[in-house]
């Protein structure tokens, strides 16, 4: 084993289409002893371009559909936790797994057969849903096998989101059937409902807990410390919720984890509150995020040293 601090970049691609950029910070060893999952930061539009002309909705109208669906945030934060990490512990490997492509077209966080956003009528696209069944297929293999690296090392994972500050006041319109409709749902102030605190995704409804008890301790004490409001599976996943076709559900299944869902304005400029904050035209905060990953790097390294033991 070396040490390196300076992060190792390996960006994996299908045709002309990048898929997943994998960023390797801290030792240079064979296997990861952290991963951290940013499946829904992607923002490349290498995809959207590819799909040019299969659309009936304006540039306008796609483009703002794309940045409000977009985990804005989460990128950032990962590399955050990542680089705070390797600087306390340089003889961690820390792996930053991002998916490139936009959620907003089809989900990497879904599972096969269940990935294909239904804002769009995927039959008119002809030979293009086959493209973005390929594309998700792809990219989730390269995620398996980023995230087994774990399995090897007795390491733990982060599955890193970020989600709208406000739950819609219409449920129905978290998943509508055109993008003008789901933009009006997220976007319009007079559309916010209940607020939303950062979300520790640990079980799935009526079955119990699928998250690393030692890793949602120590993040849930971290967080505590320093004053950092939470809620367990609120708003995601609530009851009839269907958790199994959703990744992050496995990767919790499998290796020991925790996913955590953040409302945006915990990571930008302002709070969702002000007139000026717009979901859809959003800047990071690089203090809230550095806090932050303060906080979530000290909790992975005391999950990981009780998980050693």
């Amino acid at each position: 084993m070396s040490f390196n601090n300076g992060p190792r970049q390996i960006v994996e691609s299908m045709e002309d289409i990048d898929l997943v950029k994998t960023t390797s910070y801290g030792a240079e060893k064979d296997n990861p002893d952290i991963v951290l999952l940013s499946p829904h930061g992607g923002n490349s539009r290498q995809l959207v371009r590819k799909l040019n002309g299969s659309f009936d909705d304006d540039g306008d109208t796609l483009e703002t559909y794309f940045r409000i669906d977009a985990d804005f945030g989460a990128n950032e934060l990962a590399h955050g936790i990542a680089q705070e990490i390797v600087d306390i512990r340089g003889d961690l490997r820390v792996d930053v797994v991002q998916v490139l492509f936009e959620r907003g077209l089809v989900d990497p966080n879904r599972v096969s057969g269940f990935s294909n956003r239904n804002v769009f009528g995927y039959g008119k696209f002809g030979g293009s849903g086959e493209l973005l069944r390929h594309v998700h297929d792809a990219a989730i293999s390269i995620v398996d096998k980023r995230l087994s690296g774990i399995g090897k090392s007795n390491g733990i994972f982060f599955d890193l989101h970020s989600m709208a500050s406000h739950t819609p006041k219409d449920l129905q319109s978290e998943q509508p059937g055109r993008l003008n409709e789901y933009n009006f749902a997220y976007g319009s102030r007079s559309q916010r409902g209940a607020r939303r605190s950062l979300d520790l995704i640990t079980d799935i409804p009526g079955e119990g807990m699928i998250a690393s008890p030692v890793v949602f301790r120590n993040v849930a004490m971290a967080l505590a410390d320093d004053g950092v409001g939470f809620r367990r599976n609120n708003p995601y996943p609530r009851p009839g919720y269907p958790a199994r076709n959703v990744r992050s559900t496995w990767h919790m299944l499998t290796h020991p984890g925790l996913s955590l869902d953040f409302p945006k304005d915990l990571l930008t400029e302002g709070v969702a509150e002000d007139d000026r904050w717009d979901i859809a035209n959003l800047k990071i905060d690089h203090g809230k995020v550095a806090r932050t990953a303060k906080i979530l790097a000290r909790a992975a390294i005391q999950s990981l040293r009780e998980i050693r033991l």
